[in-house]
This record gives C-alpha cells, structure tokens and sequence, in this order.
C-alpha cells in the first residue's frame, strides 16, 4: 500500500481550491522563516495535502507525512485534556445564581436561559517526532491550524530545538493567515448563493 492515490486526490483538489496561491505563499514564508525544507496543509480526516509550498513534493516525504498523520489520528483521541473534558453539573449551594428551578432542570440534563456554559476554549495541539533512521537530523511536527486542517512540516532538528519559540510563532501567524482566507472563502461563498 502507498500514499500515491491520496497524491492524486490532492493534485485533483488543487484544481478547486481558488486561494490555493494564498495559501501557498503562507506555507512559503512559514518555510522561509522557519528554514524548513518542506511543508504541507492536510485535511486531517482524508488525509489529503490541501496545498504545499513551492519545493517538488518528493513521494517519500508524502508518505511519511501521510502515515504520521494516520498515526496521529488513530492514537489521538487516546490522550484527551482533562482541561477540555466537560465539566460536571454545578451543585447549587456553591453556585448561588442558580434559582431552584435552574438547579432541578440543569440536574435533569434541560438547558434554561439563564444557565449559560462558559465557551469552549479552542485547542490547537502539536506534535513533534525526530527521525533519526530514516531522515538523521530532521524533526517531523504536527500543528493543528483549524478543527480540519493540519500544518505537517519537516525541520532541522537543530532549529527545532534551538529556536522552538520561533517556529510556534510562524505557526500562529499562519493559523492566522489561514482563518483569514477561510473567512474571504466564506462570504464569497454565501455572497454567490444569495444572489443565485
């Protein structure tokens, strides 16, 4: 089994995303910034790469993107915050804004007006793995861009280690770039359906 029919379905992507150039320039300037020798978008779920920088994608380095993200997937949801867990239903002795008809109804499960959950806060998780025997020197991270896209980039070891600040940096400026594209996408795309 090898990665080339998930290549194919992305270089058939490619041809629909319109902001593949913008979203490609980021990925070229996280690269420039973080000397990075390659870098791809993946839709997490398909495992499809939806845009890499300029450099030729090498067949090898797809594959091994593709399997660490299988790998990730697969063994992720193993290892969940406590942080983010759900919280479990407030006692109303120690909270006193809960009237007893609040208390009683939040006990059965019904959500009132009044009982509003505090906002989920987002996660944005990394991952990093070195790959000693088959790329000496090389670091292979993981970093969530949005709930459906990850950031899987190859990087020096040396400026992984040494400059790790840096790196997370790019990587929030190109969370950024990307929510930005995404929120264009989005009004482009309910501007065209209400006017057909």
């Amino acid at each position: 089994y090898d990665h080339t029919l998930q290549d194919a379905f992305s270089r058939v992507l490619h041809k629909l995303i319109d902001s593949l150039p913008y979203l490609e320039g980021l990925l070229n300037v996280f690269c420039s910034n973080t000397s990075c020798p390659k870098a791809f978008l993946f839709d997490i779920r398909s495992r499809l790469y939806v845009a890499t920088d300029a450099s030729p994608v090498d067949q090898a380095t797809h594959n091994l993107c593709c399997d660490y993200l299988q790998m990730l997937n697969s063994f992720g949801p193993l290892y969940k915050s406590a942080f983010f867990s759900p919280t479990s239903v407030p006692y109303r002795a120690t909270n006193p804004e809960l009237t007893s008809t609040d208390g009683l109804s939040s006990l059965n499960g019904n959500t009132t007006p009044h009982s509003t959950a505090p906002p989920k806060p987002l996660n944005f998780p990394s991952a990093s793995a070195s790959l000693t025997p088959s790329h000496p020197g090389t670091t292979l991270t993981y970093h969530l861009v949005t709930p459906h896209l990850a950031l899987l980039a190859l990087l020096p070891t040396t400026v992984y280690d040494m400059r790790r600040g840096l790196v997370e940096w790019n990587v929030v400026w190109l969370r950024e770039g990307v929510r930005e594209i995404w929120e264009v996408e989005k009004e482009r795309c309910e501007g065209d359906f209400i006017t057909a």
